[in-house]
C-alpha cells in the first residue's frame, strides 16, 4: 500500500522522483567518468601502438641489414673455401718442386765433375794443337 500512497502523495512522489533523478545522474556521471577513462586509455594505447610501429620498422630495417650482411658473409665464406683449396694445391705443388729440386741438387756434383773434365779436356786439346803449331813453326 505504500506504493500506491507514494504516488498519490505529490510530495513523496516528487522526493522519489528527485532521488531517482539523482541516482540516474550519479550513474551517468560514473558512466561519463568511465568513458573518459576509456578514452584516455585508448589514447595511451594509440600512442604505444605508434611507438611500437616505429620500433617494428627499425627492427625490419635491422633484419634487412642482417640479411645483406649474411649474404656477404656467405659469399666471403665461399671465397675463403676456394682460397683454402687453392692454397692446399699450391702447398702440394711446392712439395713436388722441393722433391724435384732435391733430386737435381744430388746430380749437381756430377755435373761439376763433368764440367771440370770437359774444361780440362778442351785445355788439353788446345795445348796439343798449340804444341803442334809451335812444332810446325820451329821445324820450318
Amino acid at each position: 500500500m505504500q506504493n500506491s500512497t507514494m504516488f498519490t502523495d505529490p510530495e513523496r512522489a516528487a522526493v522519489a522522483l528527485a532521488r531517482e533523478h539523482d541516482a540516474l545522474a550519479a550513474m551517468q556521471g560514473a558512466e561519463s567518468q568511465r568513458v573518459d577513462l576509456l578514452v584516455q586509455d585508448v589514447g595511451e594505447i594509440k600512442g604505444n601502438v605508434k611507438t611500437l610501429q616505429g620500433d617494428v620498422s627499425r627492427v625490419n630495417t635491422g633484419v634487412d641489414r642482417l640479411m645483406d650482411s649474411m649474404t656477404g658473409l656467405n659469399r666471403h665464406a665461399v671465397q675463403m673455401e676456394t682460397h683454402a683449396s687453392t692454397l692446399s694445391n699450391i702447398a702440394a705443388d711446392q712439395k713436388d718442386l722441393e722433391s724435384r729440386t732435391s733430386a737435381i741438387e744430388k746430380c749437381v756434383p756430377n755435373w761439376e765433375r763433368t764440367s771440370k773434365m770437359v774444361d780440362r779436356g778442351m785445355l788439353a786439346v788446345i795445348t796439343a794443337v798449340g804444341m803442334a803449331l809451335l812444332g810446325l813453326v820451329l821445324i820450318k
